[in-house]
Formats: structure tokens, sequence, C-alpha cells
């Protein structure tokens, strides 16, 4: 009799191939981050079960994608594209730069208070 080995994916899909399962799971990292408590991201920081090393890939996963775009966009370049050396900057590039400040963090204002 022959041993068969399969892998199944977080989603429940199973493959006979580990690559083919793995190649699944980064493509649909995205899926699995959806609705996760602040336990459950916590456990990922400091996995110790099956299901936090899962999601901690997960997470690095989505990590690299969003590098990746925001790096393809020129989100987080030190000197936005198009600039030369020592000459205005462009329209277009401060543009670029305000929203790179604004997109970089999760706060934002909601309202300006006046103070005395």
């Amino acid at each position: 009799m022959k041993t068969v080995m399969k892998f199944e994916a977080f989603d429940g899909t199973v493959f006979d191939d580990r690559k083919e399962c793995e190649r699944h799971e980064r493509e649909h990292a995205r899926t699995r981050i959806v609705g996760l408590t602040p336990e459950q991201i916590a456990g990922a920081f400091e996995p110790v079960t099956e299901d936090d090393h899962g999601l901690a890939a997960a997470l690095e996963d989505v990590g690299v994608e969003l590098r990746a775009a925001r790096l393809a966009r020129g989100d987080k370049r030190r000197k936005p594209k198009g600039d030369g050396e020592g000459g205005p900057k462009s329209e277009a590039s401060e543009a670029s730069a305000d929203n790179a400040t604004t997109t970089d963090r999760l706060c934002r204002p909601v309202a300006d208070f006046m103070r005395k």
C-alpha cells in the first residue's frame, strides 16, 4: 500500500504538493488577516500555536505585498521620482510627498482644535 501525503491550506483547500499549497496561502494571505482580533495579532508576534505561526506568515506576506506596491508608486522613495538634484520640486512630486506623509500613519486628525 502506498502512503499519499496531502497538504491543507488555512481555508481548507487540499493540495497534493506542498509548494502549491504554500503558493495558494501566499496568494490568499489577504483573506486570512481580515477580521483578526488584537489577541490574534499579538499571538502572531510571539507565536506559540500552529495558527499563530500561520498568521505571522500571512502578515509578513501582506507586508511584502504592501511594500512592493508602495515602492512601485514611489511612496517610499527618499527622493520622489522625477526630481532633479537641486532643482525645484514638481507639483506631482509635492503631491506624492504629501500623500506619503498622510498614508504612513494610521491615526489621522479628524478636526482642528483652537488653543488659547
